[in-house]
C-alpha cells in the first residue's frame, strides 16, 4: 500500500511539473513579449506605418482631394504630415500632436532635410531625442514669432497648460515628384512616448495572471493526476491478483481509451493463462497417468521374469520393448514441443522427394504395428519433391500418421492419399475412427488438447503432437486443416508448395 502511495504521489507531482513547465513557459513567453520586447515592437510598428503612410501619400501626391488624405492618414496612423515645395512653402499637412517637431521647422531647417533625402536617394529617416520643453501655446502667449514655424490652419487646438515629456521623434523625408514636373518634401513625424508606465501597468497585470495560472495548473493537476492514477492504481492491484494465481480476476478501467484497451488487453491474457493453467494441470494428470502405466508393467514384467522361471519369454520381452516405446514417444513429443517453442530448432529447408519419403515412414509404421492388425495404405500417382525441412516435415507425417493410428475404427485402418494441384502437393491422412465433435474442431490444434473420445488403441499421446504439427506447419508457410464427421472418422491434411524435379533438368 505505501509503495503504490508512492508512486502515485510520483505520478501526480509529474503530471503537475509538467503542467508547471507548461504555464511557466507561456508566461515567460507573456513577459518576453509585453514587458522585454515591448519597446522594440513599439518603434518596429511606428517605423512600418510612416513608411506605409509616406508610399500612400507618394502615389496619391497629385490627387485632387490630397488634403483630405493627408487628414485620413494623420489621424488613422497617429503621424504629423507636412508637405513642402522647394521654396519651404506649406502645401498641406495636418498635426496630431503638438509634440511633432516637423510644423516647427523653419525655412533653413526645411532645406536641411531637402538636402539629406537628396543625398540619400531621395529619402532621408531619423530619430530625434526631444529634450523636455513646454507646450506650443505655452510657447506662443510667451511671444514665439512667426519665424519660429507657424502651425497649420487645421491643426486641433490643445489645452492650456505645462509639461515635460522625454520623448523621441520619429522624423521621416521622402522626396516626390509631381506631374507638372516639380518636386514636394513629405514630412512625416511620428512620437515614441515613453512606455515605461504601460510596462509598470502590465507588469502588474503578469504578476496577477502568474498567480491565477499557477494555481489553476495546481488544481488541474491533481484533478488530472486522480483521473490518470486511479484506473493504473486499479489495474495494478487486478494484476497483483493476477499474479498470485487468481486467473478468474477482471481487470476495470475507464475513463480514457488506452487505459480501456489495456484493461481488455489484460483480461484477454488472464483469460489465457487460465486456460494454459487448466490445460497444464491437464497435462501433468494426463502424463502422469501415461507414465504411470507402461512404468508399472515395465517393472511388473521384469519381476515376473526375474522370479518366476519360465517366464523369461520373447512375448514378455516384447511387451516390455512396447512399454518402453510408449514413454519415448511422450518424452520425444515434450522435448519436441520445447525446442520448436524456445526457437532452438531451425528451419534447414533442402530439396527431396517428398513422395518416397511418406512412403518409407509408411513402411515403418506399418511393420511395427501390424502385428495389432493395423493397416495403413498410401495412395499416390507420381512422385513429387518439395522444398522443406526433411526432419522436421518427418516429424509432422509421424504425427499424424500415430494420431490416426490412437482414434482409428474396429477396422484399425489407416489411409494416406497425396493429390497434386495448382503447384501444392496434398497428403491428406484419415482414419475411420467416431470423428470430431465440430465444437472441438477450432480447438483440436491447441497444445496439451486431446478429443474427449475413447481411444481404440492402447499406446495414448502427450496431446502435443497435433500442436508440434501446426508449428511445423506454419514455419513452412504450409496450408493444413481437418475435417471430421462423427461417426466417419477424420481426414487431417496439409499442403506444401511443389518444387521441380531434378532428375528431369
Amino acid at each position: 500500500m505505501k509503495a503504490r502511495a508512492v508512486r502515485a504521489i510520483r505520478l501526480r507531482w509529474k503530471i503537475f511539473f509538467y503542467l508547471a513547465m507548461f504555464v511557466l513557459g507561456l508566461l515567460c513567453l507573456l513577459w518576453l513579449f509585453q514587458i522585454v520586447f515591448l519597446e522594440r515592437f513599439y518603434r518596429a510598428i511606428t517605423t512600418q506605418n510612416i513608411v506605409s503612410a509616406a508610399d500612400n501619400l507618394a502615389q496619391n501626391i497629385d490627387h485632387s482631394d490630397f488634403d483630405s488624405l493627408v487628414e485620413n492618414l494623420a489621424q488613422s496612423q497617429d503621424i504629423s504630415i507636412r508637405v513642402v515645395d522647394e521654396a519651404g512653402r506649406d502645401i498641406s499637412g495636418y498635426q496630431v500632436s503638438y509634440l511633432a517637431q516637423i510644423h516647427g521647422f523653419d525655412r533653413l531647417q526645411l532645406r536641411e532635410w531637402w538636402r539629406h533625402a537628396a543625398a540619400e536617394g531621395g529619402i532621408h529617416f531619423k530619430t530625434v531625442d526631444r529634450s523636455p520643453q513646454k507646450l506650443p501655446e505655452q510657447k506662443q502667449r510667451e511671444g514665439s514669432t512667426a519665424s519660429e514655424g507657424a502651425m497649420p490652419a487645421n491643426t486641433p487646438a490643445f489645452p492650456w497648460k505645462i509639461e515635460f515629456y522625454p520623448v523621441e521623434n520619429m522624423i521621416y523625408a521622402r522626396i516626390v515628384d509631381r506631374a507638372d514636373g516639380s518636386r514636394v518634401l513629405l514630412l512625416l513625424d511620428a512620437t515614441i512616448t515613453p512606455v515605461g508606465s504601460a510596462i509598470r501597468t502590465l507588469q502588474i497585470q503578469l504578476i496577477c495572471i502568474s498567480v491565477l495560472m499557477i494555481v489553476v495548473a495546481l488544481l488541474l493537476a491533481l484533478v488530472i493526476s486522480k483521473r490518470v492514477a486511479s484506473p493504473i492504481a486499479a489495474l495494478n492491484r487486478s494484476a497483483k491478483e493476477l499474479a498470485k494465481g487468481h486467473y478468474d480476476t477482471v481487470f476495470t478501467g475507464g475513463g480514457y481509451e488506452e487505459i480501456a484497451e489495456l484493461s481488455d488487453s489484460l483480461n484477454y491474457a488472464a483469460g489465457e493463462l487460465g486456460k494454459v493453467e487448466s490445460l497444464r494441470q491437464e497435462l501433468i494428470a494426463n502424463i502422469s497417468h501415461d507414465l504411470r502405466t507402461p512404468l508399472t508393467m515395465i517393472s511388473g514384467y521384469a519381476e515376473v521374469m526375474r522370479d518366476l522361471p519360465g517366464e523369461n519369454t520373447s512375448e514378455n520381452v516384447q511387451i516390455i520393448i512396447d512399454e518402453a516405446q510408449r514413454l519415448s514417444l511422450l518424452v520425444t513429443d515434450i522435448l519436441d514441443y520445447s525446442k520448436l517453442q524456445s526457437g532452438m530448432q531451425t528451419l534447414k529447408p533442402v530439396l527431396y522427394n517428398f513422395t518416397e519419403e511418406v512412403r518409407a515412414i509408411v513402411e515403418r509404421i506399418a511393420k511395427l504395428t501390424e502385428s495389432q492388425g493395423y493397416r495403413i495404405q498410401f495412395e499416390a500417382e507420381q512422385d513429387i519433391w518439395v522444398e522443406a525441412d526433411e526432419i522436421q516435415m518427418s516429424q509432422v507425417i509421424y504425427n499424424l500418421i500415430n494420431n490416426a493410428l490412437t482414434y482409428t475404427g474396429e477396422d484399425r485402418r489407416v489411409s494416406l492419399r497425396q493429390t497434386v494441384s495448382a503447384g501444392w502437393v496434398r497428403l491428406a491422412v484419415a482414419d475411420s475412427g467416431e470423428g470430431i465433435p465440430e465444437a472441438e474442431l477450432p480447438h483440436i490444434w491447441d497444445r496439451y488438447y486431446r478429443a474427449k473420445s475413447n481411444h481404440r488403441r492402447g499406446m495414448v499421446g502427450s496431446g502435443l503432437g497435433l500442436s508440434i504439427v501446426r508449428t511445423v506447419l506454419e514455419r513452412h508457410g504450409a496450408r493444413y486443416g481437418v475435417e471430421s464427421e462423427l461417426g466417419k472418422g477424420s481426414v487431417f491434411w496439409f499442403e506444401l508448395p511443389r518444387a521441380d524435379d531434378p532428375e528431369e533438368h
